[in-house]
């Protein structure tokens, strides 16, 4: 898209545009990353203005073909027809936005590997984290696999993908839970009672707390509850199994008075002042949903199951509870191998312990009498008794 190099002091910005002829431009930048999110903002402004000329010298005519779609008409079209309605609509929107502004002008004919590549320095000069710059890219993906679809676009382009930090999340114990529990009731009026009823559902089923927050009577079938299209992070709706424990709390919640008149951010503040009276400072509130994800597959041991409890959009969401789950293939092979040696070796069974009880140790005996356990016979002489160290005793 363009290529950055220092003359002096300053960085200077190589690019061809859309003539064809070469540009090189001064970012005033000093410092390397900074140039180039500046360069990135002089070609995106040169070039939009070029593009925007060159709209107003055409006149319209018909419908729009594929090489005149650009990135922002095909975001603004995915955006109504994909993601709306769904919770993570404002976090979406602000992505959008953000890749509008910056290569918004651009025809997606035009996109490829190097361009977006290019594209992620920008975005990690502007402090964008591996995740973050994925999760971007994961929504202009999501637009441009609609325009494939609708035959504007011949093909998807490569996207680079960067490497994320491990998955590293916070459960709570048993033990931290109870002291919470503790430390909520002991404020003991009408919020704090609502709120306990809250912390109890939510780590019980997983749900997210605006998700348990907005449920109504109807949604109670009993022993499930109903969560609809449209009130979840993914907009799918789904049915989210109650333990009696999770039973209790959501009766006791829909009771309450204070029900659906708090938000995300009171029970925030709530969890908060409660974990931090415990010690518990590096936990948050969404460590309730992880602390149920990690029950619910530790319990039932099956990555589909807990997927759909969640509400995951992928399986791969719930893989990265994959490793509190024994791998049932390796359990399997091991109580094969168990098996045979119970029933092929003679005493098998028998531990390292017991076996120790009944043979003798080396050092219990003079070198004379070793040669007794070594088929030598008594008249045997034994020059070295430390050839027998790591022998059969």
């Amino acid at each position: 898209m363009f290529k950055l190099k220092k003359r002096g002091a300053l960085f200077y910005v190589h690019f061809t545009d859309a003539q064809g002829n070469r540009q090189r431009l001064s970012t005033g930048e000093t410092v390397e990353a900074q140039a180039t999110a500046k360069a990135f903002d002089i070609v995106r402004k040169h070039l939009a203005g070029e593009a925007a000329n060159a709209r107003d010298a055409a006149a319209p005519a018909g419908p729009l073909i594929a090489g005149e779609v650009t990135v922002a008409a095909a975001l603004n079209e995915a955006l109504a027809t994909v993601w709306e309605g769904q919770r993570s609509l404002d976090n979406r929107n602000s992505h959008i936005k953000e890749i509008i502004n910056d290569i918004g002008y651009l025809p997606i004919g035009q996109l490829d590997y190097n361009r977006l590549v290019e594209y992620g320095k920008v975005l990690a000069a502007r402090g964008n984290s591996p995740a973050t710059r994925n999760r971007k890219f994961s929504t202009l993906q999501v637009a441009l696999k609609q325009q494939v679809k609708r035959g504007r676009l011949y093909s998807m382009p490569e996207f680079p993908k960067y490497k994320e930090a491990d998955f590293k999340e916070r459960y709570l114990s048993d033990e931290e839970e109870e002291r919470i529990l503790r430390v909520i009731d002991a404020d003991d009026d009408g919020r704090a009672r609502y709120f306990r009823h809250l912390f109890v559902f939510l780590i019980e089923t997983g749900c997210r707390c605006t998700e348990a927050m907005t449920i109504k009577p109807v949604q109670d079938l009993g022993t499930q509850v109903h969560l609809p299209h449209g009130s979840t992070k993914n907009g799918k709706g789904r049915l989210v199994p109650l333990t009696t424990r999770a039973r209790e709390a959501l009766t006791a919640m829909l009771r309450s008075r204070h029900h659906g008149k708090f938000n995300v951010d009171w029970a925030t503040r709530r969890y908060r002042k409660a974990a931090d009276a415990c010690g518990l400072e590096d936990t948050v509130l969404h460590t309730l949903r992880h602390t149920a994800a990690s029950r619910i597959v530790q319990s039932c041991r099956d990555i589909y199951a807990a997927m759909h409890w969640l509400g995951h959009s992928s399986v791969e969401v719930t893989r990265r509870y994959a490793h509190l789950v024994p791998d049932a293939p390796l359990m399997n092979a091991l109580a094969a191998l168990e098996a045979r040696r119970a029933t092929t070796v003679p005493n098998s069974r028998s531990t390292i312990a017991e076996q120790e009880g009944t043979l003798p140790r080396l050092a219990q005996f003079p070198v004379g009498k070793l040669s007794q356990f070594n088929g030598l016979g008594d008249s045997a002489q034994v020059s070295n008794p430390h050839a027998f160290k790591g022998g059969g005793f």
